[in-house]
């Protein structure tokens, strides 16, 4: 039986700019005194967890977003692989903040996930270079240029585990999960995008709410379906919501009994960021 090494882990999911509500997560639990020891990340939460990972506060992950300007951090170019999208900014925001391109490197452990297409099966990456890994996670299939990794294409890592849960099962006492892709009922859909990302999101989602079960607290707030994954000018609002959540998440948790998974689905109001 594997030994546990950690209270808490923290699994991240994807969500493009939903993913900054991460950020705001990540600053409530440790408001609280909750430090995840292990992480767990696939697309923006491998981007996020990464960061974290590396030792930028939460304050620092904030000013990157407002100052790099994300909503123009994924140019408008055309690659020669299999991509609207260049990543190539964000491939320079790594290379600022996370110096060495090494997982051993990271003062906390982490697994990131990205999906093999040309095996057709999902990898986790847990050493070696630290930036491709994040970069391969981050490819949305289509909009982003793949990532050619030891002559193997990579895509984004929700194609086929957007709540990857299972780095973290046996590593730690209790898991903690941010999911930012709330699959409620959605009666208008109507533009092309937004069918097309409601489509993107169900497909995956079957394997999230399986993984669901594997953890013990999960937050998955309503109000960012009001959000797009390129809508990364809604910083604040985006770490609000994040922060919120969580910090209801931290009052259940300390309840005497709470069944398992518990999942938090409402905010608190009039928090301050």
């Amino acid at each position: 039986m594997q030994k546990v090494k950690h209270k808490y882990g923290l699994v991240l999911s994807g969500g493009g700019a939903r993913g900054l509500a991460h950020i705001g997560v990540i600053a409530a639990l440790e408001a609280h005194g909750i430090h995840p020891g292990i992480i767990s990340g696939s697309s923006m939460g491998a981007v996020v967890g990464a960061l974290y990972a590396g030792g930028v506060s939460t304050e620092e992950m904030l000013k990157i977003a407002r100052n790099k300007k994300l909503h123009n951090l994924f140019n408008w170019t055309f690659p020669k692989r299999g991509g609207m999208l260049s990543l190539k900014l964000l491939k320079q925001v790594l290379e600022e903040y996370l110096p060495e391109d090494s997982f051993s490197k990271l003062r906390i452990k982490l697994c990131i996930v990205a999906s093999n297409i040309s095996a057709g099966r999902e990898e986790v990456f847990s050493k070696g270079p630290l930036h491709q890994a994040v970069l391969a996670s981050a490819s949305i299939p289509i909009i982003f240029e793949p990532q050619i990794i030891n002559n193997q294409t990579y895509v984004d890592g929700g194609l086929f585990n957007d709540m990857p849960v299972e780095p973290l099962v046996g590593k730690c006492d209790r898991i903690i999960a941010s999911h930012v892709n709330y699959n409620g009922p959605e009666p208008e859909i109507t533009s092309i995008r937004a069918i097309a990302e409601r489509v993107y999101r169900l497909a995956i989602y079957q394997h999230v709410q399986n993984n669901f079960s594997k953890c013990d607290y999960i937050i998955d707030p309503p109000e960012l379906r009001e959000h797009g994954i390129f809508d990364f000018k809604n910083i604040d609002q985006l770490y609000e919501i994040g922060f919120r959540s969580a910090e209801n998440l931290v009052n259940e948790m300390q309840k005497p009994e709470i069944a398992k998974p518990l999942i938090i689905r409402e905010t608190k109001k009039n928090t301050q960021i």
